[in-house]
């Protein structure tokens, strides 16, 4: 549910702009813009996201966890880097406003051709997935023998699907 909760989140400022505008000036006041209300929410969620994980990791993998080995360790490192690349470039290229939908908050986000868009598409959402899957792949490694280890292999999955869902609404809707 954790993995879900910010593209629940996405769906519903993307596709209602106008009702999170009304509730940010009601539950907020007219002082906070929605784009940074909208950016603590979306940050607050990463962090349960993260303490779910966390939480995961500790009751069901166990600790301490297998130190995974210098292959798998390399290719994580290789993705999360390509990841926080993209993820930069994207904040660097269209600002807090751009990142967290200012477009359809009320604010004038300048089309941006250059890096990262010239490189894939949907940046910001390729740079979470590549930095998921490097964090995902040394968990699914320190596994070992756990019988919970294909569940990492589903998480894996099932946040790609997510993101990918995230663009296609942000795409046709």
């Amino acid at each position: 549910a954790a993995a879900a909760l910010p593209h629940v989140f996405y769906y519903t400022v993307w596709t209602g702009p106008s009702r999170y505008i009304s509730f940010v000036k009601r539950w907020m006041g007219a002082s906070t813009h929605p784009v940074d209300a909208f950016a603590s929410t979306a940050s607050a969620i990463k962090l349960i996201q993260l303490a779910a994980l966390v939480s995961f990791i500790l009751s069901v993998i166990g600790w301490p966890l297998v130190v995974p080995s210098v292959e798998i360790t390399v290719a994580s490192a290789i993705l999360i880097a390509l990841g926080q690349v993209l993820n930069i470039a994207i904040y660097a290229a269209i600002g807090k406003a751009g990142v967290y939908y200012g477009v359809r908050l009320g604010i004038t986000v300048p089309w941006h051709e250059g890096f990262p868009f010239n490189a894939v598409s949907h940046p910001q959402y390729v740079g979470s997935v590549l930095t998921l899957w490097g964090v995902l792949l040394v968990l699914w490694d320190a596994a070992g023998n756990s019988p919970f280890r294909p569940v990492i292999g589903f998480l894996c999955a099932f946040w790609t699907v997510l993101y990918a869902f995230t663009a296609y609404v942000e795409d046709r809707m």
